[in-house]
């Protein structure tokens, strides 16, 4: 249909999808799962979904896949290598195009809100802060409270912890056991108060012992790296340096290319005092993550603590030095003349 640019026909596709979906929460994926099959990075469809929205702009069903087709064009140009043996043009033409599909579904959110494909691109997209993702899951939940999906998109993705907020990320691990009881389908995510609850707690600026104890619950079942990662952070927040650096040592053990252990270390390497482990930490976090993303705040404390510690190195030098200029001057009083 798109290639004979029959779009009316596709609008009132998309539109039926949608009606079905508020007819039974059960079909959440209809309209979601039609606008993947424009999710391709094929670039014939670029022009083709360009003439379907200059030709619909007031259909929320066009802007929403040309997003889709974008999102995937973005992943495309960027490639699967790291960050740093990725060239720059690649990375600025992923975020380039992540930028456009955020804005297409930006216009397709004003023109309709109810529309579950939208707030799910929204949560997948890469140029989306932790905040936009977590407010398109606010959303999606707004919209669907048993829905299945919304969950199944976010959690991969909430391992971002440090950038959250405490009241989300408190919420969600109650939201999803919730959830849970009225969708089975959600079983699929294991330990949903213990496993899942510790990674968002994580995001916890002023974590308690029950945070702490709900992450030990959950790493004597499943010891994996994210659970050491989340409890490592726990640990680092409540200023249990020892605690915290025993978590993530094992985290980059088991997982050594793991972003969030490595830039979590970092900030307790640097409160230990332990500078150029530090250094190595971060460097090596930054150069993993995907344009610095979920390392913004260590890189801030790493190096807010080193900047201290020079202050602090001039002061103290400034200190000996008028000592020894003191003392100097006493003994020279004191020498006959």
């Amino acid at each position: 249909m798109l290639r004979e640019g029959r779009h009316a026909e596709l609008n009132a596709a998309f539109a039926a999808y949608q009606q079905e979906f508020e007819k039974d929460w059960h079909r959440e994926e209809w309209v979601d799962g039609a606008a993947s099959a424009f999710a391709h990075a094929d670039p014939h469809l670029g022009p083709l979904l360009d003439a379907w929205v200059q030709k619909h702009p007031e259909h929320w069903a066009a802007w929403t896949c040309r997003a889709a087709h974008r999102l995937e064009a973005g992943w495309d140009a960027r490639g699967k290598r790291f960050a740093n043996k990725t060239p720059q043009v690649q990375l600025d033409a992923w975020r380039r195009l992540h930028d456009d599909a955020l804005a297409d579904l930006a216009r397709a959110a004003a023109l309709r809100a109810d529309v579950m494909a939208v707030h799910l691109r929204r949560i997948r997209a890469a140029g989306a802060s932790q905040m936009v993702r977590h407010q398109a899951l606010k959303d999606s939940r707004a919209l669907c409270s048993s829905c299945f999906t919304p969950f199944r998109v976010y959690m991969p993705l909430a391992t971002r912890r440090w950038v959250g907020t405490d009241d989300i990320n408190a919420s969600l691990a109650r939201e999803l056991t919730e959830a849970q009881q009225r969708n089975p389908r959600l079983a699929w995510l294991h330990h949903p108060e213990e496993g899942v609850a510790c990674v968002l707690k994580a995001g916890l600026r002023k974590p308690k012992i029950e945070d702490l104890e709900i992450c030990n619950v959950a790493v004597g079942k499943e010891a994996w790296a994210s659970r050491h990662t989340a409890r490592g952070m726990i640990h680092y927040r409540m200023g249990r340096l020892d605690a915290a650096r025993a978590d993530l040592d094992r985290a980059v053990m088991l997982e050594p290319f793991g972003v969030e252990a490595r830039a979590t270390r970092a900030m307790v390497l640097a409160a230990q005092g332990e500078w150029v482990s530090a250094r190595d930490d971060i460097i090596v976090a930054r150069s993993l993550s995907l344009l610095g993303d979920g390392v913004e705040e260590a890189t801030r404390v790493v190096t807010t603590v080193f900047e201290e510690e020079a202050r602090s190195m001039e002061r103290r030098s400034a200190e000996v030095a008028a000592q020894f200029r003191e003392e100097g001057k006493r003994v020279r009083e004191a020498q006959p003349l």
